[in-house]
């Protein structure tokens, strides 16, 4: 986002996390995700923010699911200094019967997504692929 200068759920070019996630084998029967962008003093101010939205409190929330990757990073947008915040949330299909060995790209998603990585290579994951 902070590279292309924009902040929403749809890339300027039209991707969005499901599109990603496919991309990076990730099978999911749910996906959702949350942005938060602000000068935030400290960790708390952003999940403040979040709880205080229905539909991303919605997500943080949701039985349905069951991993999750996050990141925050910190920049210029718009010629202001910045912080930008994503969280996305998953719920895997279930295997095909057909293919049960991971190719090591999906289980570097399976990783990211459920939050094993460092936060640093969450957010050059997240950057990838969106145009």
């Amino acid at each position: 986002m902070l590279a292309k200068q924009y902040f929403g759920h749809v890339s300027p070019s039209g991707q969005e996390a499901s599109d990603i996630a496919e991309r990076r084998g990730y099978r999911y029967k749910t996906i959702a995700e949350n942005i938060v962008r602000g000068s935030f003093r400290t960790n708390q101010g952003v999940v403040d923010c979040w709880m205080r939205s229905p539909a991303h409190r919605k997500n943080i929330l949701s039985t349905d699911i069951r991993e999750i990757g996050v990141a925050i990073v910190r920049g210029t947008m718009w010629g202001e200094d910045t912080w930008i915040g994503v969280q996305l949330f998953g719920l895997q299909a279930r295997p095909r019967k057909s293919s049960t060995v991971r190719s090591s790209q999906q289980e570097e998603t399976r990783r990211a997504v459920s939050g094993v990585e460092e936060q640093d290579n969450v957010a050059q994951w997240l950057g990838r692929g969106v145009e």
